[in-house]
């Protein structure tokens, strides 16, 4: 049997750092429909914690590194 390849979707959002708690309420939910669908892999929504920087500064970014993935 052949063996196809995966496609993964990665999307990167900017959040207003005051909307973020309530796409994170919002995520979850979701995640739980689209779970009967779709292999999500995972959300990951900014903590506060200064990430890594591999490759080019997202920082130098007009609006930044993006806050929810």
């Amino acid at each position: 049997m052949e063996s196809k390849g995966s496609i993964f979707e990665i999307r990167a959002y900017h959040y207003r750092a005051d909307s973020v708690d309530e796409y994170r309420e919002w995520a979850h939910s979701a995640s739980v429909a689209l779970g009967a669908r779709l292999d999500v892999v995972g959300f990951w929504i900014d903590t506060g914690t200064p990430g890594r920087i591999m490759g080019a500064d997202q920082m130098k970014l007009p609006h930044g590194s993006a806050n929810v993935t």
